[in-house]
């Protein structure tokens, strides 16, 4: 059926409009000819109305529109409303759309959606001479989109009663009430827009309005940019307050809206001003310009999280009255903060630098408890309440008479200055005059994930938390688990989604829980819908891995078809990568290659983990270029404790009705103690053969013996132990603390022991031992790490940069000088380069956060530009910044090639601050080169004879590269070739064609030796 075509204006058209749509049928379309047309519009059916050329409707009196139909459409006209009593166009039933339309009214409101009605806006322009350009009550939702609403004689947009609106890339200009208001149980999202000029507060949120605002930008308003007073949810995201003659944002009554990555400067009074009740949270804000930046009164309660203050004039921060403020994570430059009448500061991990007045000024009978605090400026002045704990000041800190002052483990430059009458109590504080003789406190310990969280936790989060041992493992699977539900709740809110990748790499020794720990992590994702099943399908490499060409991507392909929907676990992954160490073909390569396709294909379907020994799975992560962009995040997993396997063995006679006497009790301790722990110690295996050897012991000696009582046969003995103790060496040593002995903990520590075997770099690997010790040191007196931990290592690609940083946090770990064992890596050019400016902080805090209690490891290599005013000089920056306001969380290791780092040390002077310690890998020998690729060679199986090592160092000598890369790639290539087990020189000449120069080997990082 065709559509019905009506034409107004011309020969043989409809006069009016209104004529028309009198005989329009519905879903008729109307064109009309240029023209100026007075007339009132009532359209009570489905029509379509063309613009063709200029065309004008103009109502002396009435609307101009008047829409009661399902929907009626209006392209490219002028519609001009002079009634000053009734709006230009009215909508009280179905979608009126605009498009490319010119709209005016000299009424109350130029539009309005009520009732039924909604308004779809489209490129148009809205004005008013009288009143407010766009009003929407109905709860029907109207969209307006690319729309600029000018000169309003009030607001530009008003979404009241229970009406519904979306604004997208708006332009709200010079109108002389507010730019957008939202009240009543209005509901509005504002994505893109801009308000300019408005005579009022510019973006306002009342009553029980609830708003969600993402890239909004107010600028030269005569008010107030942002004025929340709403009980409702009101969300504000990436959005910019520009110089606003009062306040950027004022927040009252019992308002608690959320605030996120925005700007508020330039403000002539205060940035930020909370009052009445309200509770907001700001995080990731920026405050500046301002007098007064932060100002908290009344009974408010807000929140701020990492906030960057700057630019004030008078105050940075000010609290007073009856306001608690909580800032964890504070970035402050120039005045600083001031607390008055019976206000509360909560902060933590801040660092105020001021030049002129206190850094801190607690009045009156405020309170301030600081935690975590770096003060550079002059000081401390407090005449209320303070409570400090593991602060760094580096000036004076004054306690007027009457008030009090109770500080632990704080380092004060220049002393405590208390004067008479001043309550004073120190604990572990240095500097002049803040020595204390307080008895030492025990650290605190490890919170549980529970308690971490706050809650109390079942199902599979609670089964993790009940694993014995494993605080570190526990601390990262949660923190990777929560940072998926914040990604989630971020995607319904229509945030964008952060970097995230949900595959990992599970690393150390044998049974310490990998493979529990997988299957928890799988169930996890499944209850929070990442995964449609959750169940796990473990694997190795038999299962992967065909016996002729092509095979294995077929047997691949049907094992991970298996775990679609759950966790795919590869254990002894490393294997996949590893020559066979005999002859004929190793399918394990093809087997990475189809697994990585298949990754990439179910993507949103399958989650892989890849477990093995430490070491090993570093060298799998370099077989294949996409394994390390995929498997991000590495978990180590380290061996049990003493009384951890104390604690499993416990666990096991419980768990089959058995009990030890307290001569089995020492007995069992003296094994778990003498037993060696090498990198195949086996920890819960171990465990559970040892009950099993005490439970067939028992047998065999009540068989002798017959009890004389039931319960004998639930009691383990000492007896029972005796043969199990007798097989261990003599003379092995208990494992040595850190805290109590930092150089014998270091000295017995296994990576260490690893890096002593390294081949080369004598002076890097002694660095790297005294600085493990140095920082034990630290710990032993129970002082911050702060920035000695981090390192720069600095050597040409290939040099074993990765090796040595790996080495070096798994000493951290392994001394307990991290929270959590992980080791996470990113690149400058690949991970942290900004594409719109402010982002690079962003990228760099991601970063920390993702190794947070570990060990972030920063390649700098890449090609990206570093000179001043460039993104990488950003990146540079925002890291410098970020590391210096979180110390030693993460430990934080650049690694680059010479030349790159002496740069970048030139153009960011702070980096040289934040990273004391600089190791750089030199040239290795071809003799060590040589050994080097031995010591691969016989890791694989093979047996190298030495005439073979003699014609290895000479073809190394002949490369035109010599470092460990060049000969790993150089045993490799011979393992792949090599016709036997036992090696001879004549493979060697597979390895390159005969008459062509030595072989030419590429660069990379690798491990070494």
């Amino acid at each position: 059926m065709n559509r019905q075509v009506l034409t107004v204006g011309g020969e043989g058209a409809y006069p009016t409009i209104g004529a028309a749509l009198a005989q329009a049928q519905p879903g008729a379309t109307i064109s009309v000819h240029s023209g100026r047309y007075e007339e009132n519009l009532v359209v009570d059916r489905m029509v379509s109305l063309v613009a063709e050329g200029d065309v004008e409707i103009v109502a002396r009196e009435g609307s101009v529109l008047v829409a009661n139909a399902e929907a009626v459409q209006l392209r490219g006209f002028t519609l001009t409303g002079q009634d000053d009593k009734l709006v230009a166009v009215d909508v009280v039933r179905g979608e009126a759309a605009l498009d490319g339309c010119r709209v005016t009214g000299a009424s109350w409101a130029t539009l309005l959606a009520r009732l039924q009605g909604s308004l779809a806006l489209r490129g148009c322009a809205v004005t008013s001479t009288a009143g407010a350009g766009i009003v929407v009550a109905s709860a029907s939702q109207s969209t307006i989109e690319d729309t600029e609403i000018s000169g309003t004689a009030s607001s530009g947009v008003v979404v009241a009663e229970v009406g519904s609106v979306v604004l997208r890339r708006c332009a709200v200009r010079q109108p002389k009430g507010n730019g957008v208001c939202v009240n009543g149980e209005a509901v509005a999202v504002v994505e893109q827009c801009e308000i300019t000029g408005a005579e009022k507060p510019a973006m306002v949120v009342e009553q029980q309005g609830r708003a969600t605002i993402t890239g909004l930008t107010v600028r030269d308003s005569a008010n107030v940019d942002l004025y929340l007073t709403s009980e409702g949810r009101v969300s504000v995201v990436d959005s910019r307050f520009l110089s606003a003659p009062m306040q950027a944002v004022h927040v009252a009554a019992s308002a608690a809206p959320m605030l996120r990555e925005c700007v508020f400067a330039g403000a002539e009074r205060n940035a930020v001003q909370v009052t009445g009740n309200a509770s907001p949270r700001f995080v990731d804000c920026t405050f500046e310009d301002s007098p007064v930046t932060i100002l908290a009164d009344g009974e408010a309660t807000p929140n701020f999280e990492r906030a960057t203050v700057r630019g004030a004039t008078q105050t940075g921060v000010l609290v007073t009255g009856a306001a608690t403020v909580r800032i964890a994570g504070l970035r402050l430059a120039g005045h600083g903060i001031v607390l008055s009448g019976q206000s509360r500061l909560d902060v933590m991990d801040a660092s105020v630098e001021t030049g002129r007045g206190a850094a801190f000024e607690v009045t009156e009978s405020s309170w301030l408890t600081g935690t975590d605090l770096h003060v550079r400026g002059t000081g401390f002045r407090i005449t209320g309440t303070a409570e400090l704990q593991d602060c760094e000041i580096a000036d004076e800190v004054v306690v007027a008479p009457g008030a009090t002052l109770t500080a632990s483990r704080c380092r004060v430059r220049d002393g405590i200055s208390a004067d008479d009458g001043a309550n004073v109590t120190l604990t572990e504080c240095e500097g002049d005059g803040a020595t204390s003789a307080e008895p030492e406190a025990l650290p605190p310990a490890e919170p549980s994930v529970s308690e971490a969280s706050g809650e109390v936790l079942d199902g599979p989060l609670g089964e993790l938390e009940s694993l014995v041992g494993l605080a570190g493992v526990k601390k990262e699977v949660t923190g990777l688990i929560n940072l998926i539900r914040m990604s989630q709740m971020r995607e319904r809110m229509g945030l964008p989604m952060p970097p995230m990748s949900r595959h990992l790499v599970f690393a150390g020794p044998p049974g310490t829980g990998k493979t529990t720990v997988a299957r928890l992590y799988g169930t996890v994702l499944a209850e929070l819908g990442i995964l449609s099943k959750g169940h796990m399908v473990e694997v190795a490499r038999q299962d992967l891995v065909g016996q002729y060409i092509g095979s294995t991507a077929i047997k691949t392909t049907e094992v991970v078809e298996k775990a679609i929907g759950g966790v795919l676990f590869i254990d002894e992954a490393y294997t996949l990568s590893a020559g066979s160490g005999g002859s004929g073909p190793d399918f394990g390569q093809e087997a990475i290659d189809a697994l990585m396709k298949i990754m990439e294909d179910q993507r949103d379907s399958l989650v892989v983990i890849v477990a093995g020994y430490s070491e090993q799975m570093d060298v799998f992560l370099e077989s294949n270029p996409g394994l390390a962009s995929r498997f991000t995040r590495t978990i180590e997993f380290p061996n049990y404790s003493v009384d951890e396997l104390v604690t499993i063995t416990l666990g096991l006679t419980r768990k089959h009705y058995y009990e030890l006497t307290d001569d089995a009790m020492t007995a069992l301790r003296e094994y778990f103690e003498r037993v060696p722990k090498n990198s195949t110690f086996g920890n819960g295996r171990v465990a559970r053969k040892l009950f099993e050897a005490m439970v067939n012991n028992q047998a065999s000696r009540l068989a002798l013996q017959p009890p004389s009582k039931d319960s004998e046969l639930n009691r383990l003995t000492a007896e029972d132990l005796r043969a199990e103790l007798a097989n261990l060496p003599a003379a092995a040593q208990a494992a040595v603390s850190v805290g109590t002995d930092p150089a014998a903990a270091v000295g017995a520590a296994d990576s260490v022991h690893r890096l002593r075997e390294l081949v080369g770099q004598k002076t890097v690997r002694e660095h790297a031992e005294r600085l493990l010790v140095r920082l034990g040191g630290l710990k032993h007196g129970r002082q911050p790490l702060g920035q000695e931990a981090n390192v720069v290592l600095s050597g040409e690609r290939g040099s074993g940069r990765a090796e040595f940083a790996r080495l070096y946090a798994r000493g951290l770990a392994e001394l307990g000088l991290v929270g959590v064992g992980q080791l996470v890596r990113r690149s400058v050019a690949e991970d942290l380069m900004p594409r719109w400016p402010g982002q690079a902080e962003h990228l760099v805090r991601t970063a920390l956060d993702d190794a947070s209690g570990g060990v972030l490891v920063l390649d700098l290599d890449g090609d990206w530009e570093s000179t001043v005013h460039t993104s990488g000089h950003e990146v540079l920056e925002a890291l410098a910044e970020a590391v210096g306001r979180r110390p030693a969380d993460p430990v934080v290791v650049l690694t680059g090639e010479p030349r790159r780092v002496r740069t970048l040390a030139g153009l960011v002077p702070s980096l040289r601050d934040r990273f004391p310690a600089v190791w750089e890998l030199g040239e290795y020998t071809v003799d060590e080169l040589g050994e080097i690729a031995v010591r691969l060679l016989v890791r694989g199986g093979h047996e190298v004879p030495d005439d073979v090592r003699d014609a290895l160092a000479h073809e190394l000598a002949a490369a035109p590269e010599r470092t460990v890369h060049a000969a790993h790639e150089l045993a490799r290539t011979l393992s792949a070739t090599a016709a036997s087990r036992t090696l001879a020189a004549a493979d060697l000449r597979g390895v390159r064609p005969p008459d062509v120069e030595p072989l030419a080997l590429g660069q990379g990082l690798a491990s070494v030796g």
